[in-house]
């Protein structure tokens, strides 16, 4: 067990039409003691400046801080290929860390599975070039705001590149940048039937686990209230003497009463 670990949730899977972020969770996750709120930079970067100074304040008065945030580039900044704009990528990212840094968060997710998904025929070792070449940008721009990376794996019915941990470890050390690192998914672990002792076996490789995220797959990406399906996977972060954040990453039909499930689910493996 481990009482270091923080609990959040990512909550661009609970959005709606009007709330594009999913912010209305925010008072669910403060009543029920969650650590932090994890929201999603591309959203966060669509909405226009009188929006987001509105949604910064709903966060700073809901007692709540936003220290992980996920779905970092948007699908029209193609992060491989023939079109890739290094000039794009970066003015994106000066505009995107100005209001990541007002927001306060100290990890992003690169998963983004439609900037980086490789097009039909183009080599997959010159996509991890570039995707190489552009956490390596993204190192550069994070280190002064003291911010981590952390690399996600996506399984294949999301992604075409980057399918499992051992994937997103070799081009961890590719970047070999000292805040980037690499997330753990259990679900697209799951999904990819990936064993949960590669994580103890990337551990001892040296890999630095920046991040986690927890959803179950056997409930179509469910909030995590069963302890029994979760024991095994909270064994292994112990072992490796986890102590970043884990985020919760899934759909739920009942915000407000699974959140509240969920955590005393967590709360029973990572808190006890």
């Amino acid at each position: 067990m481990n009482n270091l670990i923080k609990l959040g949730c990512c909550v661009s899977m609970s959005a709606t039409s009007t709330d594009t972020l999913g912010i209305w969770t925010l008072p669910a996750l403060a009543a029920n003691d969650y650590d932090y709120i994890e929201l999603p930079i591309a959203q966060v970067m669509a909405l226009e400046t009188p929006e987001f100074e509105e949604a910064l304040i709903i966060l700073n008065d809901s007692g709540m801080v936003c220290e992980a945030m996920n779905n970092f580039f948007p699908a029209f900044i193609k992060l491989t290929g023939p079109n890739v704009s290094q000039t794009a990528i970066s003015e994106y990212l000066d505009k995107a860390l100005e209001r990541v840094s007002r927001i306060g968060a100290k990890v992003l997710v690169l998963g983004s599975s439609g900037a980086r998904n490789i097009e039909p025929g183009f080599p997959i070792d010159k996509a991890m070039e570039q995707l190489c070449q552009t956490l390596q940008v993204i190192s550069e721009k994070t280190i002064p705001y003291g911010i981590n990376v952390a690399i996600e794996s996506l399984n294949t019915n999301e992604s075409n590149i980057l399918n499992n941990l051992t994937e997103g470890a070799t081009l961890a050390k590719a970047v070999n940048r000292s805040n980037v690192g690499v997330l753990i998914d259990l679900y697209h672990m799951q999904m990819e039937n990936e064993e949960l002792d590669v994580i103890k076996r990337l551990h001892s490789d040296g890999i630095d686990f920046k991040h986690a995220h927890i959803a179950d797959a056997s409930t179509n990406r469910g909030f995590p209230l069963d302890k029994e399906k979760f024991s095994e996977f909270a064994r292994i972060l112990g072992e490796i003497n986890y102590t970043g954040r884990l985020s919760i990453e899934g759909f739920t039909q009942n915000f407000d009463e699974e959140i509240k499930q969920a955590k005393t689910t967590l709360d029973s493996l990572f808190k006890a």
